[in-house]
């Protein structure tokens, strides 16, 4: 028996050593299997950490490239926003790239502004040419909610973003009748890079399939960045900042001397602006024209924070319509849902609210774009809802036929009113001038 397992294994490997034991020589045979086998296991590691050089090498060489292959008279990347962090000295950069396009939209070339699809991906964004995109940061007035000081204004100018005033937009928003205003707000969990790429993706997206008037463009960016690991403590914590960042949000909305805009809001970005509309200071200035239209797009709201407020909500005399955009398979929105029943044991919702009717309320709508879209938690998968679209054109077409009947206030004496200049001129009658076409 012995001798048929020493030349079994003898003559699958090497010749027989010179061992007086036949187990000795067993151990020995099995050490050094187990050796070369771990030998061969270390580089499983070693090679994901190449790989993983390798890939990140290509990322940042990539970015390189793509900053430089796309020109606008002259090579250049397009600065996000002007200091922005406490310092005043930094400049953030995004992988924004901007070029003309060949193609016209309506008399002019349209502008195409390259933004982040993913981290390795580019999407080209076409901006209509009478459009105007402008971008407000927030992203330090949590601190001081109270001081306007702190919002940075940047305004998209001929391929690059360029320092504004926020008086700036004010006076064009009072005087400049031609364009709607629409100021967007982003949800959670978006940092500054992409809430311009995914903001200027909705507007392409859901802004340019149907007839509407030429718009001013806003998006309002807050910190919103990933803070906590885990969902639910970072959830609790940009709730709580939501309702601060609400605070600044109404205190801007004072500025403007009218009520005839479109107030889009994003997931938690909802939160930000049923809190701007509760601030009292808004809703004490009566010599304001017209009424807001509210557009909520998949809201992940808190109750903990502004319950009272979204109770009263029905009843704000400031706003004309709200329009809610629902998805049943977002799991961003059931698990919301779900913290504030273990929070507060609210089952409270803006679709329960539109179902009450109760008398002096608004008209609050509720579409439902379920089997239009995906279960993912994005704007941009908003924005492929053709009935949200259309509802969207709706808003932004009432709001300009209520801003071409409001006088335009200006601080030349015996200057005409933009619609005065419209009836007068007959190439401007059209309420659409310029209507904007998809590239």
């Amino acid at each position: 028996m012995h001798l048929i397992v020493i030349r079994n294994i003898g003559s699958a490997g090497p010749a027989l050593p010179a061992c007086n034991d036949l187990t000795d020589w067993i151990l020995l045979r099995e050490s050094k299997m187990t050796h070369s086998h771990s030998r061969k296991q270390s580089w499983l590691p070693l090679m994901a950490v190449l790989w993983a050089g390798l890939m990140l090498a290509s990322y940042v060489s990539g970015q390189e490239t793509s900053a430089n292959s796309f020109q606008c008279g002259s090579q250049q990347l397009l600065s996000a926003e002007p200091a922005v962090g406490l310092s005043p000295t930094p400049v953030l950069q995004s992988e924004f790239n901007i070029t003309r396009t060949d193609s016209t939209l309506g008399s002019a070339a349209g502008l195409v502004v390259y933004t982040s699809r993913t981290c390795l991906r580019t999407e080209p964004v076409c901006i209509c040419e009478h459009d105007d995109i402008w971008l407000i940061s927030a992203r330090e007035s949590h601190a001081a909610p109270a001081d306007l000081s702190r919002l940075k204004c940047s305004h998209l100018i001929d391929g690059g973003w360029q320092d504004a005033s926020l008086d700036e937009l004010v006076q064009l928003h009072s005087t400049d009748k031609s364009k709607v205003t629409m100021l967007y707000v982003h949800g959670n969990r978006t940092a500054l890079k992409w809430a311009i790429s995914r903001g200027l993706q909705f507007y392409e997206q859901a802004l340019q399939t149907e007839k509407r008037p030429p718009m001013r463009f806003v998006i309002f960016a807050w910190r919103s960045d990933v803070e906590r690991a885990r969902i639910f403590a970072d959830y609790d914590i940009k709730s709580r900042r939501s309702v601060t960042i609400g605070d600044t949000f109404g205190l801007l909305l004072c500025r403007f001397e009218d009520r005839n805009m479109v107030l889009g809001g994003f997931s938690l970005g909802a939160q930000v602006v049923l809190k701007a509309l509760s601030k009292p200071e808004l809703q004490l200035q009566q010599d304001r024209f017209g009424k807001y239209r509210v557009a909520i797009l998949a809201p992940a709201l808190n109750p903990c924070y502004i319950q009272s407020d979204l109770i009263e909500y029905p009843q704000n005399p400031l706003v004309h319509r709200t329009e809610v955009f629902l998805n049943c398979d977002d799991h961003a929105v059931k698990l919301s849902q779900t913290i504030a029943r273990r929070r507060t044991q609210s089952t409270l919702r803006l679709q329960d609210l539109a179902k009450r009717g109760e008398p002096g309320s608004h008209s609050i709508g509720i579409c439902n774009i379920t089997f239009e879209v995906n279960g993912r938690h994005s704007v941009v998968n908003y924005g492929r809802s053709a009935s949200m679209n259309v509802k969207l054109a709706s808003l932004l077409n009432a709001t300009f036929e209520e801003r071409i009947l409001t006088p335009a206030f200006s601080s030349c004496p015996g200057a005409t009113t933009n619609t005065e200049a419209r009836m007068a001129d007959p190439e401007r009658r059209s309420p659409f001038p310029g209507e904007p076409q998809r590239r």
